[in-house]
């Protein structure tokens, strides 16, 4: 019978399968909004706020009973102290964008650059008029018969 038991006892030591274990950290995030109103001069930063947090914590494993032992609760017990401190600031960073006086500033660049190619000679001194009516050719050529 012994030698059964030790032969199963083999057998089963020999066969048994090791289970890998695998930890995922899966990223962590939160959120914080604050409802204000600021005056703040375009291309200028303000600081609307800070939040602070933290957390403490005690975990001790151990035999309880061991803990008043002067010379044994220290080397059965175990303590460890944690503890986690964060800031979060809050900032606005404003740039005022004003899309008529962007458009009126690329068109003067425009007519800047054509007024010094006309005076290069690289343009006509004067445009040819566009056309009011189109001619009866282009606008046969447009025509389709349905």
């Amino acid at each position: 019978m012994r030698n059964k038991i030790l032969i199963l006892g083999i057998l089963l030591a020999c066969f048994a399968q090791q289970a890998d274990a695998q930890v995922i950290i899966l990223p962590t995030g939160q959120a914080t909004s604050v409802g204000t109103t600021v005056n703040v001069p375009d291309g200028g930063f303000v600081l609307l706020g800070n939040v602070h947090y933290g957390a403490e914590g005690m975990i001790q494993r151990g035999l309880p009973g061991l803990i008043p032992i002067v010379g044994v609760g220290p080397l059965l017990n175990h303590r460890a102290f944690v503890s986690q401190k964060g800031e979060t600031q809050i900032y606005i960073g404003v740039r005022i964008h004003d899309f008529e006086e962007l458009d009126r500033q690329t068109f003067l660049k425009g007519l800047q650059i054509i007024q010094a190619k006309r005076a290069a000679g690289f343009l006509p001194p004067e445009e040819k008029p566009l056309p009011n009516r189109l001619p009866m050719d282009l606008k046969q050529s447009f025509a389709s018969e349905r």
